[in-house]
């Protein structure tokens, strides 16, 4: 039985051993910048329902909010519930 590997065997290993390196490196990356991009788009949001609920607050109607905020229609109207206004 062959205890020893071949430097061509070391050398496959090796090369292995960097892709999968690269690889994992690769998929810790985006799973960072997905990670990031989900907080970012979180943050946006609530940013978004805070401006719709003040200009809820203003007396503007749902109509004119909609046409200038990214939340539906449907959003606004149940933060206006939530509000009472």
């Amino acid at each position: 039985m062959k205890d020893e590997m071949s430097p061509e065997e070391r050398e496959a290993v090796r090369q292995f051993e960097r892709e999968k390196a690269l690889l994992w490196e690769a998929m810790n990356r985006y799973h960072d910048e997905q990670w990031a991009k989900r907080i970012v788009e979180a943050a946006t949001l609530e940013a978004d329902r805070k401006t719709v609920v003040w200009f809820l607050q203003k007396g503007y109607s749902v109509k004119d909010i909609a046409e200038y905020s990214k939340l539906p229609i449907e959003e606004i109207e149940r933060l206006r519930e939530e509000q009472g206004t």
